[in-house]
C-alpha cells in the first residue's frame, strides 16, 4: 500500500512540475517576482520572491538573468527552478568604447535570440549615442567585443534608437529614430550583426515602405513601432505623413533580404488594419510568428487603453484575430511563451493578465488578473522563459 501511495504521490509531483509551461519574472520596487505559469494559465509566486538585484532587468536566459545599472551590467544565476540567484559577475561599461556618450541609465539594451550576446545603448551628455556589444560566456562572465556611435542630427539634438528588435537569424534588428519634428518624422534604425555578434549600422539598408493613398500624393509612411517574427518579417505600425502629430497608424508587414537588411512591403493603404487600440504604445510579436499584440499605455486618455491582437502572416497583411481586449486598461509590456500563452502588464495596477491564443481567439485565464505586491517598474521590467 505504501508503495502504491509512493508512487501515486510520485506521478502527482512529476504531473505538477510538467504542468509549469514558463516562468515569468516581473521587476518591481522590492525586488524581482518570478512566477510559474501552468498550462491553464495560472501564475504562482515562486518561494522566496522578490529576490533581490541591482540595476534594471533586460533579459532572463535559461541560467543568467541581466540587468543594467547607471554604469554596470549585472549578470545573476538562474536556478534549476527558476529563481534568481547570486550576482555571478558585472562589468563597468565605463570602462570601453562609447562610454564618451554617456551612462546606461534609460537607454535600453536587448539580448539577441541565443542568449549570448547582449547589446546596450549608451547617451546621456546629448553629443553623441552608442551601442555596446558584449558576450555572455557560459560561465556568465560578460566580454567586451565592440562599439560604435553616432552624433548629433542637423539642429545638435542627439536621437537615441529605440530597442530594436533582432530578426530571426540575429543578422539583423531594426528600431526607430524617434523625431515627430524633424522634416522627415520618425525614420527606422537599422543594424548589422555579424557572426560573432558585434552589431554596427547598417550602411546597406533600404527600405521600399507600403503604398500611400494615391489621393495623397508627395506623402508617405514612417515607422512608430517595429517588431521581428522568427522568419525573416517585421511587423511595423506606421502612421501617414499627412497628419503633422503622432496618429492613430496602420500595421504593416514588411520582408527582410537576408543579404543586406534591407525591407521591403507589398502592403497597401487599403489593406493594412487599424488598431482598435488608438495610439499604440507597445508590441511583440509570439514566439510562433503567428499572432501580435497591440496595447496602448495611458499616454492619449482611458479612452485608448486595453489591447488587440492579429494574424501575422509573413509578407501578407495582417488580420485581426481578437476585437477590443481590456479595455480601459494600460498595457505597458507584454511578452510570449512558447506556448502561445500571452501575458500583458499593466505597470500603473500592477495587474498581470494571461490569455491562451489560438486561431480561434483569445480566452482568458479564469485566474487572471494576477495582482503584483509591489508596483512594477522599467522600460523592461518583464521578461518570459519558456520550459
Amino acid at each position: 500500500m505504501k508503495r502504491i501511495t509512493a508512487a501515486i504521490l510520485t506521478f502527482g509531483l512529476h504531473a505538477a512540475i510538467a504542468q509549469t509551461v514558463a516562468n515569468v519574472y516581473v521587476q518591481t520596487s522590492a525586488g524581482v517576482f518570478v512566477y510559474e505559469a501552468s498550462k491553464s494559465g495560472s501564475l504562482t509566486a515562486l518561494k522566496g520572491s522578490p529576490f533581490s538585484t541591482s540595476g534594471q532587468l533586460e533579459g532572463v536566459t535559461g541560467h543568467y538573468l541581466i540587468s543594467v545599472g547607471t554604469d554596470y551590467i549585472h549578470v545573476y544565476s538562474i536556478e534549476s527552478n527558476g529563481a534568481v540567484g547570486k550576482q555571478i559577475s558585472e562589468i563597468n561599461t565605463q570602462d570601453y568604447g562609447g562610454s564618451e556618450c554617456g551612462n546606461t541609465t534609460g537607454n535600453g539594451a536587448v539580448l539577441d535570440h541565443t542568449g549570448k550576446y547582449f547589446y546596450v545603448q549608451l547617451n546621456s551628455y546629448n553629443e553623441c549615442a552608442a551601442w555596446q556589444t558584449y558576450k555572455l560566456e557560459a560561465n556568465g562572465r560578460l566580454e567586451f567585443l565592440n562599439d560604435f556611435e553616432y552624433y548629433s542630427t542637423a539642429d545638435g539634438t542627439v536621437i537615441s534608437s529605440t530597442v530594436p528588435t533582432t530578426s530571426g537569424n540575429d543578422s539583423f534588428a531594426y528600431g526607430v529614430f524617434p523625431n515627430p519634428d524633424g522634416p522627415n518624422g520618425n525614420t527606422f534604425s537599422a543594424f548589422a550583426i555579424s557572426k560573432n555578434g558585434d552589431m554596427q549600422q547598417n550602411q546597406n539598408f533600404t527600405e521600399q515602405d507600403p503604398l500611400v493613398n494615391p489621393a495623397q500624393t508627395g506623402y508617405y509612411y514612417r515607422p512608430e513601432l517595429v517588431e521581428a517574427d522568427p522568419f525573416g518579417h517585421l511587423a511595423v505600425l506606421v502612421t501617414d505623413s499627412s497628419v503633422d502629430t503622432y496618429n492613430q497608424g496602420q500595421l504593416a508587414s514588411y520582408t527582410i533580404d537576408e543579404t543586406t537588411g534591407g525591407i521591403k512591403s507589398t502592403n497597401t493603404w487599403k489593406n493594412m488594419p487599424y488598431p482598435f487600440v488608438a495610439y499604440p504604445t507597445s508590441m511583440n510579436m509570439s514566439t510562433s510568428g503567428k499572432f501580435l499584440a497591440v496595447g496602448a499605455t495611458a499616454t492619449e486618455g482611458a479612452a485608448f487603453l486595453g489591447l488587440q491582437i492579429f494574424n501575422f502572416k509573413g509578407a501578407a497583411p495582417l488580420t485581426p484575430l481578437t476585437g477590443w481586449l481590456l479595455n480601459g486598461t494600460s498595457i505597458d509590456r507584454f511578452k510570449w511563451d512558447q506556448d502561445d500563452h500571452l501575458y500583458a502588464l499593466d505597470y500603473t495596477t500592477g495587474a498581470l493578465y494571461v490569455f491562451t491564443v489560438t486561431s480561434n481567439g483569445a480566452h482568458e485565464a479564469a485566474t487572471s488578473p494576477t495582482s503584483i505586491p509591489y508596483a512594477p517598474y522599467g522600460s523592461l521590467g518583464m521578461a518570459v522563459v519558456s520550459k
